[in-house]
């Protein structure tokens, strides 16, 4: 929509699967979106969510087996990348 909403919602339900330790069903859902942009963006916010969290191993052993293609494994990656730096700044404090 032109206002976001139907961003903020997805990865709303995106990033509470990696809340509750769903990393297989959020990259499943994120990966189910027929938007190509929305899609990335997901696969970005849950992949640097579950960085931050230190599960960032096992989100990258479950997404490399999910049929990415090259800009959405290169947009987990980014993510993972930028949450694992957050969550280890976020450790130094």
């Amino acid at each position: 929509t032109p206002n976001g909403h139907l961003h903020e919602t997805v990865g709303r339900l995106a990033c509470r699967l990696v809340n509750q330790g769903k990393l297989a069903e959020s990259i499943s859902f994120c990966n189910a979106i027929r938007d190509p942009s929305l899609r990335e963006e997901s696969l970005y916010l849950t992949a640097a969510l579950s960085g931050r969290l230190g599960q960032g191993l096992d989100y990258w052993k479950i997404a490399k087996d999910q049929n990415l293609n090259a800009l959405e494994t290169c947009a987990a990656a980014a993510g993972l990348v930028v949450g694992m730096q957050s969550g280890k700044s976020n450790q130094k404090r």
